[in-house]
This record gives C-alpha cells, sequence and structure tokens, in this order.
C-alpha cells in the first residue's frame, strides 16, 4: 500500500516502455482504501511493468479508447480520465452558426495534405462566443461525436493549461497521429484563474501540436485579450451563436413533447422567443410534468430572465434580476 502512489506515479514511465497506455480505470491518483485496493486486485487480469516494480491492472492497452477525457494528477506526473459521455442522445436541432461550424469542423479532418503541402501544422482554432445557454455546449458535443464516430478521436477537456499540455505531449508521444479536440469552456474564466501563457502557448506556441481542433467558447468575448480574438493561427473562426431560432424551438418541443397541438406549439414557439435551451426544457416539465398552469409558467420565467438596475446604496448602479422584485 505504502508503494502504490509511485507505482501509479511511474504509469508516465511504463507507457513509454511498453508502448501502451493505462487508463485512470484501471488505477488511481490517491492510495485506495482497503476495499477498493481489495476490487483492483481481484480485477487483475496482468502487471504494470515500471522498472523493476510491477503492479496489477485490469488491463493494458495500445492506445486510449475513443471519447472525452479530462486531465489529472497525481503524485509523480499526469493522466487522462475517461469521461463518462452519452453522445448518441443529442438533439441536433437547425441554428446556421452552429450548422455552418460543424461543417467548417468535418471538413478540416479531409484538408490535412492541403495543409501538408504548404508546410502548415494541421490544426484549427474555433472560437464560439454569445449568450450563456444559446447551444454552444452542445456544438462541442455534436463535434465529439463526430470525431468519435467518424475518425475514432479523442477529446481533452482543458482546465488547468500546464496539466493539459502535459497529459496532451504525453498523448502524442504515445499516439502521434491521433486525431484530437481540445476544449476550453468559458475560456475567459480560466484565463483569469490562470493566466493566459499557457492557453496561447498551446494554442500556437511553444506545446502546440499537430492534427487537433482547438474548441473554446465564451460568454464574453470583451474579456478575451486581443491575442486570442485578433491572431488566426490561435483562433481562425471565430463565431456568434444566439438563442435557439423559432424554427429550432419548434424542432426541440416537437421531439420533446410529441403530445403538443399545433396551436400549442405555435403559441410556445411565439412565447419562448429569446429563451435558451434549459427555459424551454422547464416550459416542459413545468406545464407537462407538473401540471403547472402555462401563463404562470411564463410569468415565472420571464422574471428570471429579466435584469433591471438599481441604486447599490453608494451612488452607484447594480443589476437586479426581476424575479427578486417579483418575490418581494
Amino acid at each position: 500500500m505504502s508503494d502504490f502512489n509511485s507505482l501509479v506515479g511511474s504509469r508516465v514511465a511504463e507507457r513509454r516502455a511498453q508502448g501502451g497506455v493505462l487508463t485512470a480505470a484501471e488505477s488511481t491518483a490517491s492510495p485506495p482504501r482497503d476495499g477498493d485496493w481489495a476490487q483492483i486486485t481481484a480485477s487483475a487480469r496482468c502487471w504494470a511493468k515500471a522498472g523493476d516494480a510491477f503492479f496489477p491492472v485490469s488491463e493494458v492497452v495500445k492506445e486510449l479508447p475513443s471519447g472525452a477525457y479530462r486531465c489529472q494528477q497525481s503524485n509523480r506526473g499526469p493522466y487522462l480520465e475517461k469521461m463518462p459521455i452519452q453522445t448518441d442522445s443529442l438533439l441536433t436541432l437547425p441554428d446556421g452558426a452552429v450548422e455552418r461550424l460543424l461543417a467548417e469542423f468535418k471538413q478540416f479532418w479531409t484538408l490535412r495534405k492541403n495543409f501538408a503541402s504548404r508546410g502548415f501544422t494541421f490544426k484549427r482554432g474555433l472560437l464560439m462566443w454569445g449568450p450563456p445557454g444559446s447551444g454552444k455546449t452542445s456544438a462541442i458535443w455534436q463535434m465529439t461525436q463526430e470525431l468519435v464516430r467518424a475518425h475514432k478521436g479523442v477529446v481533452i477537456f482543458v482546465e488547468h493549461p500546464g496539466l493539459a499540455s502535459e497529459c496532451i505531449g504525453l498523448l502524442r508521444r504515445i499516439e502521434p497521429e491521433r486525431p484530437m479536440i481540445t476544449i476550453m469552456e468559458d475560456l475567459d474564466a480560466l484565463v483569469q484563474q490562470h493566466g493566459d501563457h499557457g492557453y496561447l502557448a498551446l494554442l500556437d506556441g511553444e506545446t502546440q501540436v499537430s492534427n487537433v481542433v482547438h474548441v473554446a467558447t465564451t460568454n464574453y468575448p470583451e474579456y478575451l485579450d486581443k491575442r486570442f480574438v485578433d491572431r488566426p493561427s490561435r483562433f481562425d473562426t471565430i463565431i456568434h451563436v444566439g438563442m435557439p431560432s423559432a424554427k429550432a424551438r419548434e424542432v426541440y418541443f416537437r421531439a420533446k413533447e410529441p403530445s403538443l397541438d399545433n396551436r400549442t406549439l405555435a403559441r410556445w414557439v411565439d412565447r419562448t422567443e429569446d429563451y435558451s435551451i434549459a427555459h424551454l426544457r422547464e416550459v416542459i416539465i413545468a406545464v407537462k410534468c407538473f401540471d403547472q398552469n402555462e401563463d404562470d409558467v411564463f410569468e415565472r420565467l420571464g422574471a428570471m430572465r429579466q435584469q433591471r438596475l438599481e441604486s447599490d446604496g453608494t451612488g452607484g448602479l447594480r443589476r437586479v434580476a426581476g424575479f427578486v422584485h417579483n418575490n418581494r
């Protein structure tokens, strides 16, 4: 037990020596409890070798299973943890901006020879901006689905840039040609927390890699430095993703609540202009599951979405949500 962290920390060396990858499902970054250790050893079917040390694992694989991963850190080194994501249930909504972005994403993977013939690094940067709930995350998962199904690729969610660069570098040493997406959600908040150098280096600097599409989102593009938003080769395409259109809202309501008659459907589509997907979901749940009055539901959601300015008591102004006023 006392040597467990040391053994886990040796995974990087073992991977390089064996040409394989240990996924996080086979081990952990912290010493396991007695019950966990018993489960690990009970399921072990082979040995992982690091120098003269051996430890039990259930499987050694030569490549990562296709899917989404987050970067983690053990006491001795980085590793990738697979995320249990279900992409089959995604609902694709008609949206001009997202459709153009997905078309560019799909086309990119066919252009490797075109990039190589011109001496360009085979990578692309896509930045989506728009209000919360506008569908940016849904677009990310549509790209994930496309990469996994069509290209058997790997998606890396980037939080801390230094750790992400280590994990991506590790993946590239073991699988140099694996198609990859990196995801940086709420990039403005990530930069505020960790600084900008690591992200700039990953996008177009000393830690950049090839055969990758970098995808980022932000609700506040004005908070991003010009080095992000005015530098193709970091983000080559920057696109605004607005709230679901009337057609998209109609598709959503038809898919999620087939019982709606045409008059009710038309009324809901009309009343939900500028609503996010989360608001559309709540309309269905409140009216159809909780049997709440439709007008009351729209009044409540309308109040939640409103904001107003009021005095902060010091001569300044502050934004206050509409429901705060309504609940007084």
